[in-house]
C-alpha cells in the first residue's frame, strides 16, 4: 500500500521544488522569453515588440465554489483534485477568450492549502492545471503558497492580443442579434447533482457533472468572433448566470434585450437532469452559471455566418432600446420565475 505523505510532512520548500518540476515548460513561446525564471522573488519576462497584453485573475474557494467531501456516484473515474485544477485554470482562460483573438502566454498560481492535504492531491491538482497549459502552450512561471484552513486556488493569466480590435462589453447596438456560443445550464445541473443525491440516468448525470468540472475556454470561437467578416460588437463570457450576464452587458452597452424562450431549444440531457432535480430547465438556463460560453452581440447580417462557423451557437434574442430593459418572454408573456442565481454577497 502506498504511503500517504502530507504537506505538513513534506514542507514548503520541498513542495516548491516539486511544483517547479510539475510545471517545467515543455516549449518556448516566440512572444516572450524569461530573463528571471522560477525560484526568485519575481518572474521577469522580455516581451516581443508591439505586444498588447491581456491580464485576468480568478479564484476558487473551498465551500463557495467546490467541496472536497463530494461523494457523488457520478464522480466515478474522475479525480476531484485534477478536475479542480482544470476548472480553476479554465475559468481564467475563459476571461481571456472573452476578449476576442487572444493567446495565453504565462500564468501565476497561488494556493492556500491545509497541511493535512496529501502531496498526491496537490500532484493531481497540478495535473489538471498543466494539462491545459500543454494544450494551449503556455507556461506556469510562479505564484505563492499559503497555509489556509480552506483550500484556495487563485490564478492570474497574462495573454497576448493577436487581433488589432479589442471587443468589449460596451459595443452592443440596437438592432444587433444576441447570441451565445454553446449550451447554457449544464454546469449548474452538474453542480446540483454533485450536491444532491438524485436518481438519474448515469450517462446524463456524468455529462452534466463533466460540464461543471471540465469546462473548455472558447479560444477558437473568440478568434472567429474577432475576424472582420464575423466581428462581434460586444463580447463577454458566461461565468456568471445568464441573467446576470445580460444585466452586465446591458449596463455596459446602455441597451436592452428582447428574448423569447419559445424560440430556444434546450438540450434533452438538460431537460432530463432538471426533471430528476425537480426544477425547471429554464431555471438552470437563466440562473445557473459557470458554463464559460461566450455571450455576444453581432450585426444581423452576420448572424447566419456565425451559425455556420460555430455550429453549437444559437440566437438568444435581439438588442433593443435601453428604456425597454431586459424582456424575457415565454408563451407570449413576461417570464416570472424565482431568482435562484448565486450571489457573492
Amino acid at each position: 500500500m502506498k504511503r500517504v505523505v502530507l504537506l505538513s510532512q513534506l514542507g514548503e520548500r520541498e513542495l516548491i521544488r516539486k511544483i517547479a518540476v510539475w510545471c517545467k515548460p515543455s516549449f518556448q513561446s516566440p512572444d516572450w522569453y524569461p530573463k528571471v525564471g522560477q525560484g526568485d522573488d519575481a518572474f521577469v519576462a522580455k516581451m516581443a515588440s508591439n505586444s498588447t497584453l491581456v491580464v485576468t485573475t480568478d479564484t476558487l474557494l473551498e465551500g463557495t465554489h467546490f467541496r472536497l467531501n463530494w461523494k457523488s456516484p457520478y464522480l466515478h473515474g474522475i479525480n476531484l483534485w485534477q478536475a479542480l485544477g482544470h476548472k480553476a485554470m479554465a475559468s481564467n482562460l475563459s476571461d481571456l477568450a472573452a476578449m476576442g483573438y487572444v493567446i495565453p502566454l504565462f500564468v501565476l498560481v497561488t494556493l492556500g492549502l491545509n497541511g493535512d492535504i496529501s502531496v498526491d492531491n496537490v500532484d493531481n491538482l497540478y495535473r489538471g492545471i498543466c494539462k491545459l497549459s500543454r494544450l494551449f502552450r503556455f507556461s506556469i512561471v510562479g505564484g505563492d503558497i499559503i497555509r489556509s484552513d480552506k483550500s484556495i486556488i487563485s490564478i492570474t493569466v497574462v495573454g497576448r492580443k493577436l487581433s488589432p480590435n479589442v471587443i468589449t462589453r460596451s459595443g452592443a447596438k440596437k438592432g444587433d442579434v444576441l447570441m451565445v456560443t454553446g449550451p447554457i445550464g449544464p454546469s449548474s445541473a452538474g453542480l446540483q447533482l454533485l450536491e444532491n443525491r438524485v436518481n438519474i440516468r448515469t450517462e446524463v448525470a456524468r455529462t452534466m457533472v463533466r460540464s461543471h468540472l471540465f469546462p473548455m475556454p472558447q479560444f477558437s470561437n473568440g478568434k472567429i468572433l474577432s475576424i472582420k467578416a464575423n466581428m462581434a460588437t460586444s463580447l463577454m463570457d458566461t461565468s456568471d448566470d445568464l441573467v446576470t450576464s445580460l444585466e452586465t452587458l446591458a449596463d455596459a452597452s446602455r441597451v436592452g434585450f428582447n428574448i423569447d424562450l419559445d424560440s430556444i431549444a434546450l438540450p434533452s440531457a438538460l431537460t432530463a437532469a432538471a426533471k430528476a432535480l425537480k426544477c425547471s430547465p429554464w431555471s438552470l438556463f437563466l440562473y445557473g452559471g459557470e458554463d464559460y460560453q461566450l455571450l455576444f452581440t453581432i450585426a444581423p447580417e452576420k448572424a447566419s455566418r456565425i451559425l455556420e462557423k460555430i455550429p453549437s451557437s444559437f440566437i438568444l434574442g435581439q438588442v433593443t432600446d435601453r428604456k425597454l430593459g431586459i424582456q424575457i418572454r415565454q408563451h407570449g408573456r413576461p417570464l416570472i420565475g424565482r431568482d435562484t442565481r448565486f450571489k457573492h454577497f
